[in-house]
């Protein structure tokens, strides 16, 4: 008589760990990796999760939290670029976007950013600021080859493969100060100026990512954060002074604004992500602003 077959002889056992974990310890996931092909599988049963995270890190060891965040956000996932406040002024999305901007120096004053000429004396923070990054993305290229090229394969069809998180333009313009001490965002030209250095650093930038992954045609998705619109929108931030403040954004200037960065992510292939209040993490498909705050 053949033996009866039974459902648990079928059945994938699950590891054991080797011990419970104590508070405050971490394991990453065990690495059965799956294939293409296992993912579409499991598509076919159940909708893929999509998830990624903002990129605030605890801690002072980037390569700590890198592993973190690709043991949790692995594929089908989006995995990001962290950056940690316990390493200072340096790792902060502000830093990382003033870095990014092409032609501009700045330099760190009492009160803040503050913009500086080019060739200029004083660019030292900005230096500082790059450094950083470069180490980051390095280390960010290390970890990849040592895996195999990890984060090259989207799953989803133009699904983004890495996203980091930087400053958005408005936030940015009003983050910075002139060098007269008023800040960016109350001159046209200079917030003007902003906007482009920024846009056309983003090409080389995105170039030094790909790299690092193992993927020169990867899509990359960038979160603009814009912790500033609704105070912006408000005209509630106010001058250096602090007698007045400065006047509220019109609509027709932030779409402009945006029109332009969503014009420039396209021919970059990059994703929009815009982050306006926190929590709204989404891509922005069709960029439609709205003419009331």
């Amino acid at each position: 008589m053949p033996p009866r077959s039974s459902s648990r002889q079928n059945a994938r056992t699950e590891p054991v760990p080797e011990r419970l974990l104590l508070p405050g310890e971490y394991r990453a996931p065990e690495g059965d990796e799956l294939t293409e092909q296992d993912l579409a599988a499991l598509a076919t049963e159940r909708p893929l999760v999509r998830a990624s995270g903002r990129g605030e890190f605890p801690g002072d060891d980037l390569a700590e939290a890198m592993s973190r965040v690709e043991g949790e956000l692995g594929s089908p996932h989006l995995p990001f670029l962290p950056h940690l406040p316990a390493l200072g002024w340096r790792s902060t999305p502000l830093a990382r976007t003033l870095v990014v901007c092409e032609g501009l120096a700045f330099d760190g004053a009492s009160f803040g950013w503050r913009m500086v000429h080019s060739g200029g004396r004083g660019a030292r923070e900005s230096a500082l600021a790059q450094d950083r990054l470069l180490s980051d993305i390095n280390l960010l290229a290390d970890r990849v080859g040592a895996q195999k090229k990890r984060f090259t394969f989207g799953v989803e069809g133009g699904a983004a493969v890495y996203k980091i998180q930087l400053v958005g333009p408005l936030t940015l313009a009003a983050s910075i100060y002139l060098p007269g001490g008023e800040r960016a965002i109350s001159d046209a030209g200079a917030s003007r100026d902003l906007l482009e250095s920024f846009l056309e650093g983003l090409e080389r930038w995105a170039e030094s990512l790909r790299e690092a992954l193992q993927a020169p045609q990867a899509l990359i998705a960038v979160q603009l954060d814009e912790s500033e619109f609704q105070r912006l929108m408000e005209g509630a931030i106010p001058t250096v002074s602090g007698f007045r403040s400065l006047s509220a954004l019109q609509p027709h200037y932030y779409q402009q604004v945006y029109r332009r960065v969503a014009e420039r992510f396209a021919e970059l292939n990059l994703q929009l992500i815009l982050d306006v209040d926190g929590t709204a993490l989404k891509p922005v498909q069709e960029l439609k602003l709205l003419t009331q705050p």
